[in-house]
């Protein structure tokens, strides 16, 4: 009997160890579904970072690449410019140079009329005196004869005619202010 006593403590032990793992299988299946579930779950988080990262990717060459191309773009655009603003600086630089030429050809155009018309102005009024019959100068006769004249500032000075001077006058003042006034127009000096 004792054996028998031996063989149901062996056989209670045996049931109580079996249903103890039952129970720690059944708990470590519950734990490995958990697992599953969240390796799961991570897998998907995974799978949604990499395309958020792929798409933040692709966004910030995108992104790279247009600064460069606008980079590109301003660097030529800036040096067309400097080229522009050098080649105006040029024709600017020529445009003075062939301006002060002007000037001073016209200067000089100016200076040449007025001896021009000076004597042409002595050559008119020559013509305007009347023809006087000269006598032979008889130096015995002068020396008895007095003068009417007794000093010089009581001859009169020969003016010509106001018809003849005046528009010669006009013309040299408006040709002197032109001179003096070099901020005009090449056509508005060209009239006179």
């Amino acid at each position: 009997m004792a054996e028998k006593a031996d063989l149901r403590r062996d056989l209670n032990h045996a049931q109580r160890t079996s249903l103890q793992l039952l129970d720690a299988q059944k708990q470590s299946s519950e734990r490995i579904r958990e697992l599953e579930d969240n390796n799961h779950g991570l897998r998907e988080e995974v799978a949604n970072m990499r395309a958020q990262l792929s798409f933040a990717t692709g966004t910030i060459i995108n992104e790279i690449q247009d600064k460069v191309d606008t980079a590109t773009f301003a660097g030529s655009t800036v040096h067309a410019l400097k080229e522009q603003v050098a080649d105006q600086t040029d024709t600017i630089q020529q445009l003075k140079t062939y301006n002060k030429r002007l000037i001073t050809e016209i200067v000089r155009l100016n200076s040449q009329s007025k001896k021009e018309r000076k004597s042409s102005k002595s050559s008119k009024i020559k013509k305007e005196k009347p023809d006087h019959h000269v006598e032979p100068f008889d130096a015995d006769a002068a020396a008895t004869t007095p003068s009417p004249i007794t000093a010089t500032a009581q001859a009169p000075a020969h003016e010509p005619s106001a018809q003849v001077c005046e528009p010669y006058v006009i013309t040299d003042v408006m040709r002197e202010r032109l001179i003096e006034d070099g901020h005009l127009t090449l056509s508005v000096m060209v009239q006179f």
